[in-house]
C-alpha cells in the first residue's frame, strides 16, 4: 500500500511540474495580455439613512424614550437608546448596524447581557427594515418603519412562552434633543 501511495504522489508531482513548465512558456500573441483577476462584488447594502437622527417618544408616567442614530460610514450606523424619567436614566442600550458575515446586522448591547445580541437583516425597502434572530427569545424580531417624521419600532418575540409585541412611535426631534446621555 505504501508503494502505491508513493507512486501516486510521484506521478502527481511530475504532472504538476510539467503543467507549470508548459504554462510558463510564451505563446504567440499572449505576451501583451494582462492576467484576468476576478473580484468578488461587495454585497449591495440597503440605504438606511432614513433612520438617522434623534427620535423621541413620551412615555406614560412622564418619561421620555430616545433613540439616536448616526451613519458612521456607508456600511456602519451607530446608535443608542435610553429612557429618562425625571432626569434619571432608567434604560440604556448601545446599538450598531454593520456588515457582519456578509449580512447587514443590527447589534443591541443592553446591560445584563453577556455581550451585544446580533439580529440579521431579514428584509428592507425604502423606509422599512426588519432584523431578526430566531435563536433569541425576546426580542427575536425588530422592525423599523419610517413614516414622515415618525419612526415606528416594533419589537416582537416570546417571553415566558407568551407572544409579546412592544410598539414605539417616535417623533423626529430637532438636532441636539436628548443628546449627551
Amino acid at each position: 500500500m505504501k508503494v502505491n501511495n508513493w507512486l501516486t504522489v510521484a506521478l502527481l508531482g511530475g504532472l504538476l511540474w510539467v503543467g507549470c513548465k508548459d504554462g510558463n512558456e510564451k505563446r504567440s500573441g499572449s505576451e501583451d495580455k494582462e492576467p484576468v483577476v476576478s473580484e468578488v462584488p461587495a454585497p449591495e447594502l440597503p440605504d438606511l439613512s432614513w433612520m438617522n437622527g434623534t427620535w423621541m417618544q413620551e412615555e406614560d408616567g412622564g418619561g421620555k424614550s430616545y433613540e439616536i442614530w448616526e451613519q458612521a460610514s456607508a456600511e456602519n450606523f451607530v446608535g443608542r437608546a435610553f429612557t429618562l424619567v425625571d432626569e434619571d436614566t432608567t434604560f440604556m442600550e448601545k446599538l450598531e448596524i454593520r456588515l457582519f458575515e456578509d449580512t447587514l446586522t443590527y447589534f443591541a448591547d443592553v446591560r445584563g447581557n453577556s455581550g451585544p445580541v446580533p439580529f440579521k437583516l431579514l428584509e428592507s425597502d425604502s423606509y422599512t427594515a426588519t432584523f431578526w434572530n430566531p435563536e433569541y427569545s425576546f426580542p427575536w424580531k425588530i422592525i423599523y418603519t419610517r413614516l414622515a417624521d415618525t419612526l415606528k419600532i416594533r419589537v416582537a418575540g416570546f417571553q415566558n412562552k407568551q407572544a409579546m409585541v412592544h410598539d414605539l412611535r417616535m417623533i423626529r426631534q430637532e438636532s441636539g434633543s436628548g443628546e449627551g446621555r
